[in-house]
């Protein structure tokens, strides 16, 4: 690197402790102080969970709405949206307001954990006139199905005795019939795009329960009620839409949130990372611009980020341009074989040594620094 070297920051969110756009404008400041003729990109970045309001703002112009809206446990709670400069386009983003980050460890629970909250935000975003809807679903603490976001936005749930109620993981195979006459007005006239990054469906092993509830609370009893609660509410929907898509890749996402608006809302899904790349420019930055380093990150770096996470996802960018790429990660779960035959150049964590994850996370962004001011002044050696 003989001329001023050419840096592009394209991290994911480090879950729970800091946003991309909190690590883009820290390695930025750094970077530069350390290497003041470098050219430095950055785009924060996002697959579909954490981070995908911000990703997306920061691509586009727009404003961030706020609003209270009911937590993943029936709290209230202060979330945001955005709306997008053209006035049709609104992003949802459904760690806002259903997010496991906003429920301490100890009270998780996916029985009773709803998707209320995000359903409340898409019912304001249409109230304000907004037509083409993006949620990126990812990140979620409930497993509902999406009944909770699909009741804030008008579509009922009776019991065996006609009752109406608000059902969540644990009471969805009390659901006998389902009436959508109330469903906001808005949405029979507006697109929905549902951004996510993974193809699991609804049910069976690859499922929403069955994968991701434990990481939500869920011991094995309680695996197998909220198995047989999403099996019951998937016939009804069947019945009630004339069609069954509980086995179709991605509906799975969200806590199956995704399966509830591609039935209800006539939802598309798209690979969350696509929409991203696309709307970022970071495929122009990679491809036309070809910087001399590419610098991502992400909370843990394991295998799950080589199966069409964004980190993964960027590693073979990097790797079909030959551009190098470090990532940074609160753990490195990866062997250096691995990380190779991906794209990945290099890895390091940000931890500085032995510490318990808490206080890891708690400190995550000084970490972030220090270990920024040694690549800096690695690079700037390297580079002079």
């Amino acid at each position: 690197m003989k001329n001023a070297v050419r840096i592009l920051l394209a991290p994911d969110s480090f879950k729970g402790s800091l946003s991309a756009s909190r690590i883009c404008e820290s390695g930025t400041k750094i970077l530069q102080q350390q290497l003041p003729d470098a050219s430095i990109l950055a785009t924060p970045m996002a697959d579909g969970g954490e981070g995908t309001l911000d990703a997306l703002l920061a691509g586009s112009e727009g404003e961030k709405i706020q609003l209270r809206v009911s937590g993943p446990m029936g709290n209230r709670l202060r979330a945001h949206y955005a709306r997008m400069a053209d006035g049709e386009t609104a992003v949802i983003e459904m760690a806002q307001a259903s997010g496991l980050p906003l429920v301490v460890k100890s009270k998780r629970n996916p029985s009773i954990a709803c998707s209320h909250g995000t359903g409340e935000l898409i019912a304001d975003a249409l109230d304000k006139g907004a037509r083409r809807i993006i949620v990126g679903i990812g990140g979620s603490a409930s497993n509902d199905g999406g009944c909770g976001a699909l009741h804030a936005l008008g579509v009922k749930f009776l019991d065996a005795d006609g009752q109406e109620f608000h059902p969540n993981g644990k009471t969805l195979h009390k659901i006998q019939a389902i009436d959508n006459r109330q469903l906001h007005a808005g949405v029979a006239e507006s697109e929905f795009v549902l951004a996510c990054d993974v193809n699991n469906p609804l049910l069976g092993e690859q499922g929403a329960t069955q994968v991701y509830a434990g990481q939500k609370g869920a011991d094995s009893k309680m695996l197998e009620s909220l198995e047989k609660g999403m099996q019951h509410y998937a016939e009804k929907v069947a019945q009630f839409c004339k069609q069954d898509n509980s086995q179709q890749a991605g509906t799975g996402a969200g806590g199956g949130l995704a399966f509830g608006l591609l039935n209800f809302c006539n939802a598309r899904l798209h690979n969350g990372f696509d929409l991203i790349a696309q709307a970022s420019g970071l495929l122009h930055h990679i491809e036309k611009n070809k910087p001399d380093l590419i610098i991502s990150g992400e909370g843990e770096l394991d295998e799950q980020s080589l199966n069409g996470k964004l980190v993964g996802r960027i590693a073979a960018l990097a790797k079909s341009q030959k551009i190098p790429l470090l990532v940074l990660s609160g753990n490195i779960a990866l062997s250096q074989e691995q990380m190779a035959s991906a794209g990945i150049s290099s890895a390091r964590s940000i931890v500085s040594g032995p510490m318990p994850v808490s206080r890891a996370v708690k400190n995550a962004e000084p970490l972030l620094c220090d270990c920024l001011q040694d690549i800096g002044r690695w690079l700037a050696a390297w580079h002079g």
